[in-house]
């Protein structure tokens, strides 16, 4: 029998590795030309990578498993910071990010400056 935090452990990764999985499907089927569209759903699908390998590394303490897991975990996070970059520049050469920053909340600022 496994202790509470690995089982617990264990199923908030393979939940959060179904979920985004889920996600991204959805997102490909539905993504047609959108470049922004595209982006997000390969960032949803390596967030299942990274959900199964943790899951993984929950049950196995093996090194190079733990190496996977924080590459892929790097991986996602650099794709989604791509993403939101990419929701903040425009194709068509307008420039919302100035505009962005003059709105009044607080979290906006926050999330574009340290993106």
């Amino acid at each position: 029998m496994q202790s509470f935090p690995v089982t617990f452990a264990l199923y908030a990764y393979g939940v959060a590795a179904v979920g985004f999985a889920l996600f991204g499907l959805q997102l490909i089927m539905g993504a047609r030309q959108s470049p922004r569209a595209r982006l997000l759903s390969v960032c949803m699908v390596s967030g299942a990578v990274w959900c199964a390998l943790a899951s993984l590394s929950v049950l196995r303490d093996y090194p190079l498993l733990r190496t996977l897991v924080y590459a892929a975990d790097a991986l996602h996070t650099l794709l989604f910071l791509l993403f939101l970059a990419a929701c903040v520049i425009d194709p068509e050469g307008r420039q919302p990010l100035p505009t962005l920053l003059k709105r009044p909340s607080w979290l906006i600022r926050f999330v574009l400056i340290s993106v």
